[in-house]
C-alpha cells in the first residue's frame, strides 16, 4: 500500500486559508484590546472621582476639604493649605492622600495639548495614569471654577477636548465630577 502525501498545490492552499483566517481574526483581537484599555481607563477615572466626591463609606476629598481639587496632585499634596485631618470633626486634609495607590510623578507633554492648567510644578506633578500611560487631568469650565471633570487623552495621547466643549473630542474620555444635574 502506497502512502500519498500532500501535493505542493494542496499545501499552498492550506497555508493561504490559514493566512486568510488569521487576517480576519487579528483585527478583532486589536479591537478587544482597545476596548479593554478604554474600560480600564473609565474604571480608573471612576476611582479618582470616588476619591474626590466620596462614597457611602468615605467622604472623599470634597467631604473632608470642602471643595473640588484644582489638580490631580491635590489628592496627594496639600496645595490648598487645608488644616490636617481631624478624626473628631472628620474634616481636613488626610496626610496619606485620598487614593490607595501612590501618584507617579510625570512631566507634561505640552505638544500633546497638556498645559500648566493641569499641574502645579512647571509640568511635573503626581498623577494617575490612564491605560495608555497618559495622566488623567482635571478640567474646569472657564468662568465656572466649581464645574469640573476628569479628562483622559485617550489612545492617541493628545488632549483634544477644549474646556468649553460639553462632549469629548476625538478619542478623549471625560467623566464629570459635579453632582448629577449640574450641566457642563
Amino acid at each position: 500500500m502506497r502512502v500519498r502525501g500532500l501535493t505542493l498545490f494542496e499545501l499552498l492552499l492550506v497555508v493561504a486559508l490559514l493566512v486568510a483566517l488569521a487576517s480576519a481574526v487579528l483585527p478583532r483581537l486589536n479591537d478587544v484590546a482597545d476596548h479593554s484599555q478604554s474600560v480600564a481607563t473609565q474604571e480608573s477615572m471612576r476611582t479618582v472621582r470616588d476619591a474626590i466626591r466620596g462614597t457611602n463609606d468615605d467622604p472623599g476629598y470634597v467631604g473632608t476639604v470642602g471643595q473640588l481639587p484644582d489638580k490631580i496632585d491635590d489628592l496627594f499634596m496639600n496645595h490648598a493649605g487645608v488644616s490636617p485631618y481631624n478624626p473628631l470633626t472628620k474634616k481636613g486634609f488626610r496626610s496619606n492622600g485620598y487614593l490607595q495607590f501612590a501618584g507617579t510623578v510625570y512631566k507634561l507633554n505640552f505638544s500633546a495639548g497638556f498645559t500648566t492648567d493641569y499641574c502645579y510644578n512647571d509640568g511635573i506633578d503626581s498623577a494617575v495614569f490612564d491605560a495608555w500611560k497618559n495622566p488623567i487631568v482635571i478640567q474646569s469650565l472657564p468662568g465656572k471654577p466649581k464645574v469640573k471633570r476628569l479628562l483622559s487623552a485617550g489612545p492617541d495621547g493628545i488632549l483634544e477636548t477644549p474646556a468649553t466643549s460639553s462632549t469629548p473630542v476625538g478619542d478623549d474620555i471625560i467623566l464629570s465630577l459635579n453632582p448629577d444635574g449640574v450641566a457642563w
